[in-house]
């Protein structure tokens, strides 16, 4: 491999860990300060909803990609972080992110504020806590208000419905 691509590969490494460990998903212990009932969503931040799983990592993650296929939503990517993290040399625990929706719902947002697609498509985070398996995910209102979109609008309530009912699903 030739040393440049090592370099860019290890560059890459650093960036993606330093940018956990500033997220708090590497090194964190915010996950064991908030209680968390099994199935219930609770906000842990500004617009960042987390429920608790029943189950290993594969487990829950099977649950949600059924879930999601189920919905006939398409799915536009799935990064594993320990996976690529482990592919630099790096260890960390268990994080997958999918990143899913449905355009009709998701133009029509971007339509009224570009800026949505910052936070468009649609992503769900199940990841290792010392705690368990949590699922998080930004609250489709906050998204809402943070483009300055109504987050009372049909389509905003519809996605919160979803992102509630895959999540529950998913939690077992």
């Amino acid at each position: 491999m030739p040393n440049l691509f090592r370099a860019r590969i290890f560059t890459f490494g650093l960036l993606v860990s330093g940018l956990m460990v500033a997220s708090g998903l590497l090194f964190s212990t915010h996950a064991s300060e908030v209680p968390i009932m099994p199935t219930d969503t609770k906000t842990v931040s500004d617009g960042l909803l987390r429920k608790q799983a029943h189950g290993d990592m594969d487990t829950v993650w099977t649950r949600l990609l059924d879930a999601i296929k189920a919905t006939k939503a398409p799915i536009f990517s799935i990064v594993d972080h320990k996976a690529n993290a482990q592919g630099v040399g790096l260890d960390m625990t268990g994080a997958r992110v999918i990143t899913f929706g449905n355009p009709a719902i998701g133009t029509a947002l971007m339509q009224t504020a570009p800026e949505a697609a910052l936070d468009l498509p649609l992503r769900i985070l199940v990841w290792e806590s010392p705690n368990g398996v949590i699922i998080s995910w930004n609250d489709p209102a906050w998204i809402a208000r943070r483009h300055g979109i109504n987050p009372s609008l049909e389509a905003i309530t519809k996605i919160r419905g979803l992102l509630e009912t895959l999540s529950t699903t998913a939690a077992g």
